[in-house]
């Protein structure tokens, strides 16, 4: 985690914290957006998973402070909650 933090991608960390805490898949993560997460309730909605059904996966407390880091510069809910592509991840 401490070597996330010298790199350039700024959400690798955040990112990291999420998928373990939540076990959220690759592509699940990347297609994120801020209206799919309720931090108040400490849950994300994924309107399409792999098996192509809806589901709500639990944000643990750790998982919920990583995301607000990355909440403060964002104004837009449609924004992607991790901006980087999944090449972008494979070479992070």
């Amino acid at each position: 985690m401490e070597a996330c933090d010298a790199g350039r991608t700024a959400c690798l960390k955040p990112l990291l914290i999420v998928a373990v805490k939540s076990g959220m898949r690759r592509g699940e993560l990347l297609g994120l957006n801020w209206a799919d997460i309720d931090l108040d309730q400490r849950v994300a909605h994924l309107a399409l998973t792999k098996n192509g059904t809806a589901r709500e996966v639990p944000l643990s407390r750790r998982a919920v402070e990583a995301l607000l880091i990355l909440r403060a510069d964002v104004d837009d809910p449609s924004q992607r909650v991790f901006a980087i592509s999944e090449g972008g991840l494979e070479q992070a």
